[in-house]
């Protein structure tokens, strides 16, 4: 894209990149989503696992989204 050629989709973080690094940035209309999910393996989670499911969990209720 940069060499003159291309156009990508990026997450804001690497489209603010782009920009400084001298790409032509535009937020797309309407604004693109996209749903993910966590999957854990079924049963006991190590301690590490199991406390980044519970703040992946706070996040998404504190967003106003559904469990």
């Amino acid at each position: 894209m940069l060499a003159g050629a291309g156009a990508a989709l990026l997450p804001e973080p690497l489209a603010r990149v782009a920009a400084r690094l001298g790409a032509v940035v535009s937020d797309p209309h309407p604004p693109i989503t996209r749903s993910i999910v966590l999957a854990h393996r079924p049963g006991p989670l190590a301690p590490a696992a199991r406390r980044f499911l519970e703040l992946a969990a706070g996040a998404h209720t504190q967003s106003g989204l559904r469990a």
